[in-house]
This record gives C-alpha cells, structure tokens and sequence, in this order.
C-alpha cells in the first residue's frame, strides 16, 4: 500500500529494485573485495554496508516517486534526501576511526 500521494505502482516498483539491486550490488562487490583484500570483510561489515546503503538508497527512491500533482516541492525532496544522504555518510566515515 502506498502513501498517499505516491502513486502506487510506482511506489513498490522503485523500494523493491532499489533493495534488490542494492543488495546484489553489495554482495557481489563484497566477494570480490574479499579475493584480494588481507584483512577480509567479515559478515558484520557487510550488514553495515548494507544497511547504510540501503537506508540511503530507499529514502532516494521513496522521495523520487513522489507525485508531482500532489507534492509541488518534489524537487525540493529530492535534493534535500541527497544532501542528507551524502551528508550522514560522510560524517559516519569520517568518525569510524581506525579498526584493530
């Protein structure tokens, strides 16, 4: 069911490929770090990876199928999610810190 305002096939459409793609996208890209990597990505760091791509990756899709007729501003959406997307990401980076 979608919000209101969204229309709804779009809505299901762009949350399931955005997971399914994100996903597979991490998965893979994973397996291949790990050939040549010393220190190899543990099954932890690949939820984190996940979960902080996805949680991005979602509000991203979920703002660009706001409708137009409905939501004016829908820009104004957009543009602030990638803000805040490329905003939290950058901050968490940079204050994980060296791992042991």
């Amino acid at each position: 069911m979608a919000p209101s305002g969204v229309a709804p096939h779009r809505a299901e459409s762009g949350v399931n490929e955005t997971l399914m793609c994100a996903l597979s996208v991490i998965v893979v890209l994973n397996h291949f770090a790990n050939l040549v990597r010393v220190a190899k990505l543990d099954r932890i760091s690949h939820f984190v990876m996940a979960y902080g791509g996805l949680r991005g990756a979602i509000a991203f899709s979920l703002a660009v199928v706001l409708d137009r007729q409905h939501f004016q501003s829908r820009q104004l959406f957009v543009t602030t999610t990638i803000v805040v997307v490329y905003f939290t990401n950058i901050v968490l980076v940079g204050s994980r810190g060296k791992r042991d």
